[in-house]
């Protein structure tokens, strides 16, 4: 009797197994042989994925075999992509958090443009020096802060 129940939780898990294998091959041969910008079509075709203009990004992931309803829609607020491509709007950048006036405002197509510091704050300084920093992006995504260490003559009185 513990034979018989043994080789039937055997043949259920043995099953199970199986039924796995099945269900993690059926998505991914369903859509692994499809590139990075490619979506699997209703007949079953790789197809490039929709490249959205200035302004415009995909309104879901679109690669690897997924993304076929994916369509181009406005940039959501306070983020902007400039040329056409595969690739997602950016966050605008924010001119208060360097201290420097907004010259231009984001848009949908570009980027907020700075200007000079701020009269109130000037550039920001570091509290046990009193050191510059300023903030010069090296592109949009990536920021460099550079330290400029000003000596000021100390001069005795007597």
């Amino acid at each position: 009797m513990a034979v018989k129940v043994l080789l039937e939780q055997e043949k259920t898990f043995f099953t199970l197994v199986v039924l796995l294998g099945y269900l993690s091959c059926e998505v991914i041969c369903e859509t692994g042989d499809c590139r990075q910008q490619e979506f699997r079509d209703r007949s079953g075709n790789c197809v490039l994925c929709n490249q959205c203009g200035p302004g415009m990004e995909l309104s879901k992931e679109c690669g690897f075999g997924y993304g076929e309803d994916a369509q181009c829609v406005t940039c959501r607020p306070h983020r902007f992509k400039e040329d056409w491509g595969f690739q997602k709007c950016k966050p605008c950048l924010d001119c208060a958090l360097v201290n420097r006036f907004q010259k231009a405002n984001c848009s949908a197509t570009s980027d907020a443009t700075c200007g000079d510091w701020t009269q109130q704050e000037g550039p920001p300084q570091t509290p046990d020096t009193g050191a510059l920093i300023l903030d010069f992006p090296a592109s949009r995504t990536v920021r460099n802060k550079f330290l400029f260490l000003i000596n000021y003559p100390q001069h005795k009185t007597d």
